[in-house]
């Protein structure tokens, strides 16, 4: 078994080892505190960092936003004009049609009564292309016999 240590000697042996402890347990706090103060420094920074992202990408939306408003603006424009064409076109068409039935209806009031149309005669063949004809209604090709 092993021998108690007492007295004067076993007191500093005690009193130098626990203040080894408490000097080894001392500087691990010290270490461990510097330590977080580094990783609070760079979670700052980072943090930092991140506000200024986030700020240049509000700019950017702020900037894309006007520029669909004013993109829009310049559309309901564009629409606007065309709209008035159209109209205008329309009206041009409305003109036309009721002059177009103006004078079809002159047309048909200046037609004796019992007059209809009859459909015109075809013109007749041209003299040429019934030589070309052969007795079965088909032209003859060029290196056919002429008969």
């Amino acid at each position: 078994m092993a021998k108690k240590v007492t007295g004067k000697f076993a007191d500093s042996i005690s009193s130098e080892s626990k203040s080894q402890k408490n000097s080894s347990i001392d500087n691990t706090l010290v270490e461990n505190f510097v330590s977080l103060q580094k990783v609070m420094t760079n979670l700052s920074l980072s943090l930092d960092n991140l506000s200024n992202r986030m700020s240049r990408l509000l700019d950017l939306f702020e900037s894309s936003a006007k520029s669909v408003a004013e993109r829009d603006v310049e559309m309901e424009r564009r629409n606007d004009e065309l709209r008035r064409k159209v109209d205008n076109l329309m009206e041009h068409n409305k003109i036309f049609a009721q002059g177009l039935t103006l004078l079809h209806e002159k047309s048909n009031s200046e037609m004796p009564r019992g007059y209809e149309e009859q459909p015109k005669p075809l013109p007749k063949p041209v003299q040429s292309m019934q030589k070309t004809m052969d007795g079965d209604g088909y032209q003859r090709s060029i290196s056919s016999p002429k008969s």
